[in-house]
């Protein structure tokens, strides 16, 4: 049969999907709220560029996926969907306590990054910050983009309380993070990040 790949784009996501025979081989999504929290609500400008910085990796990403035909873990997949579509503290109670059942380096990676992001998403600042180190630490040698990412959501943290010196070490973490999907566009903000603390 056809295979279709499927490009959506909200205000605040860019998403992209492969179905082969209605088997769906990849389902990748990107979020800039974190990016508008900072303005109280969507700015368009800064949607827009968002979609443009991550559409290439996101297609990357999703033809990655599709290709090895290995599908995401289901509970990090369910929490995944809950935290991009706002249900954060749903979220948070899905996988609360389940660290154990996560056994692969690349889920064990993924479950410490997606709590860092809710407790970022709740307020919870330091313990954000926590969970972003062990991501910065379990992924710091791993090719998915989630250490590159903690170091980032760590940085920008810091910087908004002051911290700059501190935030353009994790900004430079960030940098210092190889071959993953999103290089050039968290390189690039790390890179923004750097210029705002000097």
């Amino acid at each position: 049969m056809a295979l279709v790949l499927g490009i959506e784009t909200s205000c605040d996501e860019t998403a992209v999907g492969i179905v082969d025979d209605r088997k769906l081989l990849a389902n990748v999504i990107s979020s800039s709220v974190a990016e508008h929290a900072r303005f109280g609500g969507v700015v368009p400008e800064v949607a827009s560029r968002a979609h443009l910085e991550s559409m290439q990796q996101v297609i990357k990403q999703a033809l990655k996926d599709a290709k090895t035909g290995v599908w995401p873990n289901h509970l990090l997949l369910k929490a995944r969907l809950l935290t991009d579509g706002g249900y954060t503290k749903e979220a948070l109670a899905l996988l609360q306590g389940k660290q154990q059942v996560f056994t692969s380096a690349a889920d064990k990676l993924e479950y410490v990054s997606r709590i860092g992001r809710i407790y970022e998403d709740l307020g919870k600042e330091q313990e954000a910050i926590s969970f972003y180190k062990e991501t910065i630490k379990l992924g710091a040698n791993q090719t998915a983009y989630f250490a590159a990412r903690a170091a980032l959501q760590a940085g920008q943290i810091v910087e908004k309380r002051g911290q700059k010196k501190e935030a353009i070490l994790f900004y430079e973490q960030c940098l210092a993070m190889e071959e993953h999907s999103y290089k050039n566009s968290l390189d690039q903000r790390a890179k923004a990040g750097i210029a705002r603390c000097k």
